[in-house]
């Protein structure tokens, strides 16, 4: 059983939600990534937990942080050197599509180079 992390509250909550962030059906997403029908099923059901090499895979293929798959999945364990302030931009970043989340990143960046 897997454990929220990042705005997420599964590996099947992440797969479903930034699938339809990237407006791909799960049986595309297993053509794009070369997995079977039947393995992304097996992880949107959660009776599949990927390998690590896997969920690299994944989370490369929808430009996201390893470490987010590889927490969802159990395959690690959450960073320990969290704060209040990080979870809850973490947790925006998660619930943004990807342009959103580049632009947010823009915008961070922006702001610490002081201009």
């Amino acid at each position: 059983m897997t454990t929220g992390y990042a705005g997420f509250k599964s590996l099947a909550d992440y797969l479903t939600r930034r699938s339809k962030d990237k407006d791909i059906s799960l049986a595309a997403l297993s053509e794009a990534l070369g997995f079977t029908h039947s393995y992304i099923h097996g992880l949107t059901s959660e009776s599949f937990t990927p390998s690590r090499t896997r969920a690299d895979q994944i989370a490369k293929y929808f430009g996201d942080d390893p470490r987010t798959i590889r927490v969802l999945a159990g395959l690690e364990s959450p960073p320990r050197d969290s704060s209040p302030l990080l979870d809850e931009l973490t947790e925006i970043m998660a619930a943004l599509s990807a342009a959103k989340r580049k632009q947010l990143v823009e915008y961070a960046r922006f702001l610490r180079s002081g201009k």
